[in-house]
């Protein structure tokens, strides 16, 4: 189910989203909500550590394992990417 450019997380309150990359180096995520398949397209933001994604109030963030997710209607808590 995941991919190089698809990445699928499942969180604790049982939402879920998706994250599609544009490349393997990506600038734009868009990342599809569980909550009626709102679509929200994200643009890269330099941090420290981890990638983030932010636009309109709402960011994804991501090192690979931990998952933060802010902003958004449906509340995204404790997410982890969904296993194959």
């Amino acid at each position: 189910m995941n991919s190089f450019n698809e990445a699928y997380y499942t969180c604790d309150n049982g939402a879920a989203f998706a994250v599609s990359y544009d490349s393997s180096q990506p600038t734009n995520v868009t990342m599809t909500t569980s909550n009626d398949n709102n679509r929200h397209l994200l643009k890269r933001t330099p941090v420290t550590t981890g990638a983030e994604f932010a636009s309109g109030g709402i960011k994804f963030w991501t090192d690979g394992q931990t998952v933060v997710v802010d902003g958004t209607q449906t509340p995204f808590r404790d997410c982890k990417l969904k296993p194959n």
